[in-house]
């Protein structure tokens, strides 16, 4: 279970759900901070129509990052806010990246 799960919102408008954690000091000397991201993915308001034509706008997961084997650094001048993420996009985080699988029901036979 994840305790890092972020909404990172970065200058060219993306926003990344994903485990973040900062690496380096905030500070004007030294090292430059960065973000350090695992398990993430793009966030996307995606417009829908349902069955009686009406529209509606709901939230579509994007892998993001997927090119690169292991954590991505993004330095903190790229973020324009880095935030908790809610408990219901935590949830919907640890059902994507959690390791615990449930199996659909039915599969169990008993002889």
């Amino acid at each position: 279970m994840s305790t890092n799960v972020k909404v990172l919102k970065l200058i060219t408008g993306e926003e990344i759900l994903c485990d973040a954690e900062l690496k380096g000091e905030l500070v004007s000397h030294g090292p430059d901070p960065r973000w350090k991201i695992t398990n993430a993915v793009a966030v996307m308001l995606q417009p829908y129509q349902d069955d009686k034509g009406r529209t509606g706008y709901g939230h579509a997961f994007v892998p993001w990052g997927t090119l690169v084997d292991g954590p991505i650094h993004i330095d903190v001048s790229a973020v324009v806010y880095a935030e908790p993420a809610s408990a219901e996009w935590v949830e919907q985080h640890q059902k994507m990246f959690g390791t615990i699988v449930t199996p659909p029901q039915g599969l169990v036979l008993a002889r």
